[in-house]
């Protein structure tokens, strides 16, 4: 929108607008053309701030996802870690039985899972110790 003061009337401007492909040109007092500027400010910072908004509401959604995501997977190693721990009771106790039973099979492995866990490796340990997140 261009407006340009008219020298000969003072206090009144003209406006020439482009409204679907023809020039329209109207004469309105300042006071209204200050106005109407005044108010197209207003419009532009009202969609301004509703585009903020939303921006912040769409990055607290995601966020909200993540910690979901992140509550989920912490609830999957618990299950986990809980099944290989009740997985090592069984065998604890089977070894435990067939020692009692008099078969040296308990020993064995019992010694054998001790040396994999000296080397590192043994069961149920792959997955314990790290768990960092972001």
């Amino acid at each position: 929108m261009a407006w340009a003061i008219d020298n000969d009337t003072v206090g009144v401007a003209c406006i020439r607008e482009f409204k679907g492909g023809y020039r329209h040109q109207n004469w309105y007092s300042v006071s209204e053309i200050e106005s109407r500027e005044h108010i197209q400010e207003e419009e532009e910072e009202e969609e301004e701030e509703e585009e903020e908004e939303e921006e912040e509401e769409e990055e607290e959604e995601e966020e909200e996802e993540e910690e979901e995501e992140e509550e989920e997977e912490e609830e999957e190693e618990e299950e986990e870690e809980e099944e290989e721990e009740e997985e090592e009771e069984e065998e604890e106790e089977e070894e435990e039985e067939e020692e009692e039973e008099g078969g040296g099979r308990g020993r064995r492995r019992r010694r054998k899972r001790k040396e994999e866990e000296e080397e590192g490796g043994g069961r149920g340990r792959r997955r314990r110790g790290g768990g960092g997140g972001a």
